[in-house]
């Protein structure tokens, strides 16, 4: 189901909505990417440098582009050095895979 922009969901359901799918599965980042989700909900904003610090935590994890969205659209404020961090980690992703690759 497709919703547009225009249409504001209540945080209550959002929170349940939340609640349901982290019961869903398991994986090393879910509890950063659901703290991120429930702040974003509670409308708190999050801060340049701890977007950075979380994508370089990220960056770990090689090729979770989903976590490293979610970051990458979480702060308010959108700076130029969260660009630079984006590419950074998937420049390293890149030469890992490379490096990985069979020959």
């Amino acid at each position: 189901m497709y919703l547009p922009k225009s249409i504001k969901v209540r945080s209550d359901i959002l929170t349940e909505l939340l609640t349901y799918t982290e019961q869903k599965f398991q994986h090393p980042l879910k509890e950063l990417m659901f703290e991120i989700a429930r702040r974003k909900i509670g409308g708190y904003q999050i801060n340049v440098d701890e977007v950075i610090n979380k994508m370089d935590y990220v960056a770990n994890y090689t090729d979770q582009f989903e976590a490293l969205n979610i970051l990458y659209f979480a702060s308010v404020i959108h700076e130029e050095s969260i660009d630079l961090k984006y590419e950074e980690v998937i420049m390293r992703w890149k030469h890992s895979s490379t490096l990985l690759a069979p020959r």
